[in-house]
C-alpha cells in the first residue's frame, strides 16, 4: 500500500513537472514571436514605372520622399526621371513603411519634365516637394526635414541649411549665415525668394 501511494506521488509530480515545464515555455517569446510582432509585408511587381527626382545625386520619390537605392546610371543633381525597374513593395514594420520601393533591377531610367509629376502647390503644403507658381522665384521647392532648396530651369538654383520661424510668425528657409533679421528685413521689402532666404506663405 506504501509503494502504491509513494508511485502515485511520483506520478503526479512528473506530470506536474511537465505541465509547469510547458506552461513556462509557451510564455518564452521563440523567434516566430519576434517576427509576428515586426509584420512586414512585400510585394513584388515587375516592369513597374516610377517618377523620382535627384537631389545631390540620389534619388527620391516625390510623395514620401523614399530614397531609391540607383547607383548606375548616376542622376543628375536637379534631375527628374521616370524609371521602369522591377521593385518589391515593402509595407509595415518598426519603420512603418508605407509602399516603400526597393529597387531589385533597374531596366532603365530616363530623364524627363517635371510637368509629368503631380506635385501639390506650395499653398497648400509646406512640406515636400512643391509647385511654387506665381508666388515667388523659381519652379519647384523642396522643403523637407532635412533638404531646403529652389529648383527653376532644370537646376537647384538655391539651397538652404535651417527653417526658422520669423517675429510674424512666418516660416523662412535661409542659407547658414543669413540671419533672421535680414530674412525679416528682405520680408518687409516684398523679396521673397533669394539666394539667402525663401519666405515660405503663412499658414
Amino acid at each position: 500500500m506504501r509503494k502504491i501511494r509513494l508511485n502515485a506521488i511520483l506520478c503526479a509530480v512528473v506530470i506536474g513537472l511537465m505541465l509547469t515545464s510547458c506552461r513556462f515555455k509557451d510564455n518564452v517569446p521563440g523567434p516566430s514571436d519576434e517576427d509576428s510582432t515586426d509584420q512586414m509585408w512585400s510585394d513584388v511587381s515587375m516592369d513597374e514605372k516610377l517618377l523620382a527626382f535627384a537631389y545631390e545625386d540620389t534619388l527620391y520619390t516625390p510623395d514620401y520622399m523614399y530614397e531609391l537605392k540607383v547607383y548606375e546610371p548616376e542622376p543628375r543633381d536637379g534631375g527628374f526621371y521616370r524609371l521602369t525597374a522591377d521593385v518589391n513593395y515593402i509595407n509595415g514594420g518598426v519603420a512603418g513603411y508605407y509602399n516603400y520601393p526597393e529597387i531589385i533591377k533597374l531596366h532603365k531610367m530616363e530623364e524627363v519634365s517635371p510637368s509629368e509629376f503631380d506635385l501639390p502647390s506650395l499653398e497648400e503644403y509646406s512640406y515636400g516637394l512643391l509647385l511654387i507658381g506665381d508666388y515667388a522665384d523659381g519652379d519647384i521647392l523642396l522643403n523637407t526635414s532635412s533638404d531646403h532648396a529652389v529648383w527653376k530651369d532644370g537646376e537647384w538654383i538655391w539651397k538652404y541649411k535651417r527653417q526658422i520661424t520669423l517675429d510674424d510668425g512666418r516660416k523662412a528657409l535661409t542659407a547658414e549665415n543669413t540671419t533672421k533679421e535680414e530674412a525679416a528685413a528682405g520680408a518687409a521689402e516684398g523679396i521673397l525668394s533669394c539666394a539667402e532666404y525663401f519666405i515660405l506663405p503663412a499658414e
